[in-house]
């Protein structure tokens, strides 16, 4: 998995892009990623999947570009989250 910052210089919008290897996960787990971040659109606790789409090798999550680094880098760096943490 890699993620990678990209934008629409016209409209001064930056979104992340996580491409996933299809061979390396099960579709049944990329089905329910893309299926929890539909219906979490509306929350504002997660990055708004925008589209998903995916080429032969590739499956792609186009999401809003939230700063800060990744949730589980955080929980392997701290071990665990205290609960001021977690607001």
């Amino acid at each position: 998995m890699k993620v990678v910052l990209t934008s629409v210089p016209s409209r001064n919008i930056f979104m992340a892009v996580k491409m996933i290897k299809k061979k390396k996960v099960k579709e049944n787990i990329l089905m329910r990623e893309r299926r929890i971040l539909l219906a979490a659109r509306d929350c504002p606790f997660l990055c708004h999947l925008y589209t998903a789409q995916q080429s032969r090798k590739l499956a792609y999550f186009i999401t809003e570009y939230l700063s800060g680094g990744s949730l589980e880098a955080l929980i392997d760096m701290c071990g665990c989250l205290n609960i001021d943490s977690v607001r």
